[in-house]
């Protein structure tokens, strides 16, 4: 649903951005 698609677009955004994948990788996801 709009969760996935979400997810997707932040997936897509972060694989530009290696630091904050790794900042994203060490939080709890809680948050989403």
């Amino acid at each position: 649903g709009k969760d996935n698609l979400e997810q997707a677009k932040v997936g897509a955004e972060v694989e530009k951005q290696p630091k904050i994948a790794e900042y994203l990788k060490n939080r709890p996801k809680t948050e989403f």
